[in-house]
């Protein structure tokens, strides 16, 4: 009678008869094959190569003498897995167990190490399929659930690649720690599912990394981490960092996390990296990312390099939430993100619990420029809490920032929308519709629309209370209302300049600031549709062609100067608006030739007398209301 053992029984036997015995070198190529591998490759200064065959590596554990890279295990050697129909590791474990307890290792399937990063490299090229499942590090701790590589390691023009279910444990990278390089380019699809660390880099824990020119998709899906990068942690370290997502069919982030306390970067976590850039993609979703700490999606550590975001179609991030922290989308400190020349953009529904409903910045800067189509924030959301852990209030908030540049450009025929407040206080340079394009030193000024809308703002205000059981009868309630309907643009010394297109207040919205400047010659238009100004002792200047446009019930409290050859206009030409009131408090003073529409267009001369307007020396007095 013969008896039948299964394959991965016999490698895990196998692996405890020869765990006291040294380990000789393996540098048998193969080709043509259907290969199983039933004991490690060890390489020392050789290379080794698959080539057209079936090739499978399952259940094999680290032994005594050597507990990383269970099925290979290569020193200054180069890999090569080459135009083959299937690449399988499955089940593999780095680290032992003995009767002194567990140990561990690092590279569950596969380690890779050498005297220098660039002696020695590891390529999977032009294989049907490849697959890394279920490998993992033992408890005794070790990096890289799958792979562990010190050396360049590279994945070219392969059908699927597929990380799934691979775990480091007490370790960084779930399914790949690479200190090196490492590059996937020209794949039909990269994957990387249900990965987990116990502390950075759910997937990918990396010093360099390219993802790039894959035909289908990019997908990080449900990965975890301990600390930091619930998907992808780029650390810093001597080498010039890059972190790069070009010119693939489509990315997603969805459903990856991050479980610790303080922890940060629910999908990205970004350090150090001296360029950083999302490129050319055909479409880029964050979806429902969770961080326990700061940072729902992404998390821009100190000192990071811009983070880009360029030329992609739709961008969009959704329902990611930073439980205890800042930035339910993105987290930005001491760091810097332009979202640029991509189509559309949208931050929806993502939660903080600090700051940020969407993004949170300190002391960096944030570009949202010439996109071909609408920039949205809506239903993004500050969740906060007492002393005691309770729920007390919950405030609509797309944007909170503090000491950072905010610049917003809308290119023409587009809107950078937002649907809920704004709060950015102390920041050093605030300018609208105008930029300065990367590699270049000359402003590039846009003429779109930024609009800051208060629309529907206490319905949804008090659906979300009430949802959550909070009563909207009290104060809490109205300061909530009011802080959602807030757009606060808060500069250290300087006013904020809008450079051309329109900024519109509108529908119960408030824009508060330190002074306003519609620069001259640029058609540049404030248009207040049932909306405030807040610029109580600051300038609210209008250069020559600009213009304030009032439609509905208005109010502006501020200094309103009106330099030559601007205009103000009451809800000329403009239906269902029978009658523009504007409320004023403050001084309102022009130079030359004032141009204000009422039924029709009239030119204003200093010190005369008009049936609906009195000017007494060139100065309207103030608390007057026009209409």
């Amino acid at each position: 009678m013969k008896l039948h053992i299964p394959l991965r029984l016999r490698a895990a036997l196998f692996a405890i008869l020869v765990s006291s015995v040294a380990e000789v070198g393996f540098s048998k190529n193969i080709e043509n094959e259907t290969y199983e591998l039933t004991s490690r490759v060890s390489l020392s200064n050789e290379e080794w190569q698959v080539v057209n065959s079936y090739f499978s590596a399952e259940g094999l554990i680290g032994s005594t003498n050597r507990g990383s890279g269970s099925a290979i295990y290569a020193s200054n050697s180069e890999v090569l897995f080459l135009k083959n129909t299937s690449v399988l590791f499955d089940s593999n474990c780095a680290g032992y167990t003995n009767q002194n307890g567990t140990f561990g290792g690092n590279g569950g399937a596969i380690w890779l190490g050498s005297a220098t990063v660039t002696q020695g490299d590891c390529s999977f090229e032009e294989n049907e399929m490849v697959k890394f499942v279920s490998n993992k590090t033992a408890h005794g701790g070790g990096s890289g659930g799958a792979i562990y590589s010190a050396t360049p390691i590279a994945f070219t023009k392969n059908g699927a690649v597929l990380f799934e279910s691979n775990r480091a444990n007490n370790g960084d990278g779930g399914a790949v720690y690479a200190y090196s390089y490492l590059e996937f380019a020209g794949n039909e699809n990269v994957t990387f599912i249900s990965n987990a660390s116990e502390r950075n880099g759910g997937a990918l824990y990396t010093h360099n990394c390219i993802i790039r020119d894959t035909d289908s998709a990019v997908t990080f899906r449900d990965n975890s981490a301990g600390d930091s990068g619930g998907a992808i942690r780029t650390a810093s370290g001597s080498l010039d960092m890059v972190f790069q997502l070009n010119k693939n069919g489509s990315v997603s982030f969805i459903g990856n996390c991050v479980t610790n306390d303080e922890s940060a970067g629910g999908a990205l976590f970004l350090s150090g990296s001296t360029c950083s850039e999302i490129k050319a993609n055909g479409g880029v979703i964050f979806q429902n990312n969770t961080a326990q700490g700061s940072g729902g999606a992404v998390y821009l550590a100190p000192l990071t390099a811009e983070l880009v975001l360029s030329h992609n179609s739709d961008i969009s991030f959704e329902g990611n939430i930073a439980k205890d922290g800042k930035g339910g989308a993105v987290r930005i400190e001491q760091s810097s993100l332009s979202i640029i020349n991509n189509l559309s953009v949208s931050f929806c529904g993502n939660t903080a619990s600090t700051a940020g409903g969407a993004i949170s910045i300190d002391s960096g800067s944030l570009t949202i420029a010439d996109n071909t189509g609408d920039v949205t924030f809506s239903g993004n959301c500050v969740r906060l809490y007492d002393d005691e852990g309770n729920l007390s209030s919950i405030q609509l908030n797309s944007i909170s920032s503090s000491s950072a540049d905010v610049i917003l450009a809308a290119k023409k025929g587009t809107t950078i929308g937002f649907y809920e407040g704004l709060q950015a206080a102390g920041i050093s340079t605030s300018e609208l519709n105008a930029y300065t394009p990367e590699g270049e030193n000359t402003s590039v000024y846009t003429s779109g629309d930024i609009l800051f809308s208060g629309k529907d703002t206490e319905v949804k205000l008090k659906k979300l209370w009430q949802e959550n059981g909070l009563s909207v009868s009290g104060e809490a309630f109205a300061e909530a209302l009011e802080t959602s309907r807030t757009y606060e643009l808060q500069t250290n010394s300087n006013e904020t300049h809008l450079y051309g297109g329109r900024l519109r207040v509108e529908d119960g919205a408030v824009y508060k600031g330190n002074g306003f400047v519609a620069e001259s010659d640029t058609g540049s238009v404030l248009l207040l549709k049932n909306g405030s100004l807040e610029h109580t002792g600051s300038e609210l200047r209008f250069g020559k062609r600009t213009g304030l446009s009032v439609l509905g019930v208005n109010t502006v409290n501020g200094n309103l100067v009106m330099e030559a050859d601007s205009s103000v206009s009451f809800g000329v030409g403009v239906q269902n608006f029978t009658s523009s009131v504007l409320t004023h408090t403050g001084s309102f003073t022009w130079d030359g030739a004032l141009t204000v529409s009422l039924t029709s267009d009239e030119v204003l001369t200093p010190g005369t007398s008009y049936k609906l307007l009195t000017l007494i020396k060139g100065t309207l007095p103030t608390n007057d209301k026009l209409n």
